[in-house]
């Protein structure tokens, strides 16, 4: 079974949901994630 093609694409998601996920961030820190 190819990994890679699944993996990238759930990478490809997660990032774009990161990028969504930073913006909402900034206005309020530590609501969903906890900072690194």
């Amino acid at each position: 079974m190819p990994k890679h093609t699944k993996k990238r694409s759930t990478i490809k998601r997660k990032h774009r949901r990161m990028k969504q996920h930073a913006e909402a961030n900034k206005k309020d820190v530590g609501k969903c994630q906890t900072p690194k």
